[in-house]
């Protein structure tokens, strides 16, 4: 269990830096997903605002972790092991609650000190054709390639498989699940593989398609710009090797039953997690190294966006029907966000509620 307690720790830190670094990594015309006109980026009401959050995660994160070893050291996490997940997402939970409130003050400062009267706005800059790239694309066929070296070795050792075959493993290492074998049973984790692959490839696309599209106007034109192209490069560039992780990981579900010590699966998990979460934190680094380098330089004609902090509820979800677009670009971090006011936006809300649920209740029952 000590290998398991290990990666939920770390998983629960790297949550805890993401969320740390969220207003470094967002434009800065938009503390904590608050409007404010680009000479009011360092007013002193939003300063004070990003330290609590700072605050806030850090010691969300220490909470945490101190709880996943405390169930760890009374062994409660080895007859429980689903606990240290509702950790993570009361860790989760509190974040959100803690942005809502956090943010509070630099709302009721532009209120009442009108920051967006008289000011002159410009809601999109067109920046043409977006960019390809393909630079990640050895990363995918490198995963694609592992996973069939993978069901290839598996297939010629097909007889030497146990049946029943062993489909799942509980975080002790031992097999909680078995199927009865079969060719199409053995070779599933390879196509679940070969799946979430491809969808990390096209969300990468998608989500970089959709950054350069069009740009926010954030007081300094040429600076926004740069700054969200070199965002969109870096998401291509990490996402490669957040396949190849994915594809390590299920070519090592797929060779795991021919394995006969519990701790092959246990220690293959804790290294899963840990590559998969440094990977994250290299990618958070480096976004915050981008938006350092890029600093603002204000001239008296730029523009600022405008103020639409009613089209974004706790500025984390979007809501505007009357928007046609299901993707826009993050408010807070970088990347997209679903419209929720779009008919399959408020679709998709209400599934991912119900796996929320769902995984919260499973979690609890194990």
């Amino acid at each position: 269990m000590l290998a398991y307690t290990v990666s939920m720790s770390l998983t629960a830190v790297v949550l805890g830096l993401a969320f740390w670094a969220t207003p470094a990594i967002s434009r800065d015309t938009l503390p904590l997903g608050v409007s404010v006109p680009a000479d009011h980026v360092n007013a002193p009401v939003v300063r004070r605002a990003i330290r609590a959050w700072h605050r806030c995660c850090l010691f969300g994160a220490a909470v945490a972790v101190a709880a996943i070893a405390l169930l760890h050291l009374s062994g409660i996490s080895a007859s429980r092991p689903g606990l240290p997940v509702i950790v993570m997402l009361a860790q989760l939970g509190a974040g959100f609650a803690s942005w809502t409130v956090v943010r509070l003050p630099i709302i009721e400062a532009k209120r009442q000190e009108g920051w967006y009267e008289d000011r002159r706005v410009r809601k999109l800059a067109p920046i043409g054709t977006p960019e390809e790239s393909g630079g990640a694309m050895p990363w995918y066929v490198a995963s694609v390639l592992l996973l069939l070296v993978a069901a290839v070795f598996v297939l010629l050792r097909y007889d030497t498989l146990p049946d029943p075959l062993p489909i799942h493993w509980g975080a002790d290492g031992t097999v909680d699940g078995w199927a009865r074998r079969s060719p199409l049973q053995v070779l599933l984790p390879a196509a679940i593989g070969l799946g979430l692959v491809a969808v990390v490839a096209l969300c990468t696309r998608i989500v970089r398609r959709r950054l350069l599209a069009s740009i926010p106007v954030d007081g300094d034109r040429s600076r926004t710009r740069r700054l969200t192209l070199a965002q969109a490069h870096l998401i291509d560039r990490v996402m490669g090797p957040l396949a190849l992780a994915t594809g390590v990981s299920f070519a090592g579900i797929l060779v795991l039953p021919l394995a006969k010590s519990p701790a092959a699966a246990r220690w293959w998990l804790a290294i899963t997690v840990t590559v998969t979460c440094l990977l994250i934190m290299w990618m958070i680094a480096d976004l915050i190294r981008l938006s350092r380098r890029f600093t603002r330089r204000l001239t008296p004609v730029d523009a600022d966006s405008p103020d639409d902090d009613e089209l974004w509820l706790g500025g984390l979800f979007y809501v505007n029907r009357a928007d046609p677009s299901l993707l826009v670009p993050k408010r807070a971090g970088v990347g997209v966000d679903l419209n929720y006011g779009h008919p399959v936006g408020r679709a998709l809300a209400v599934f991912i509620l119900i796996n929320l649920v769902v995984v919260i209740g499973v979690c609890i029952l194990l």
